[in-house]
């Protein structure tokens, strides 16, 4: 989920405090299938650290969230915090599996 600076929504600012008290992540980045089904070969792992190799991630901590926009032609390996449902089935389909990762937050770090 991505939330508005908080100069420009109030209720994103609020929002935005709620989920930091209870640790929960609100940034995420979004991968589509299309982008997946291109850059990965059959068999190979789609994780954190893949997607970075690749430049689909900015950084290996960032949380990932995989839609649905695409196909998988190939069977993978998907390793990732969140994915949509419809994705899930795409990819169980093309013969993948799927793993939701949990996220943790850390409380350390500041949040902008």
């Amino acid at each position: 989920m991505r939330l508005y600076h908080f100069s420009l929504s109030s209720a994103s600012y609020r929002v935005r405090i709620a989920l930091n008290l209870k640790g929960l992540p609100y940034d995420y980045v979004p991968v589509n299938l299309d982008q997946i089904d291109r850059l990965f070969g059959a068999q190979e792992e789609v994780s954190q650290a893949t997607l970075a190799s690749v430049g689909l991630l900015g950084d290996v901590t960032e949380p990932v969230v995989v839609l649905a926009r695409g196909e998988v032609t190939k069977p993978l390996t998907v390793k990732v915090q969140r994915i949509s449902a419809t994705a899930k089935q795409k990819i169980e389909a093309a013969g993948g599996t799927v793993e939701v990762l949990p996220f943790t937050v850390d409380k350390r770090r500041p949040r902008s």
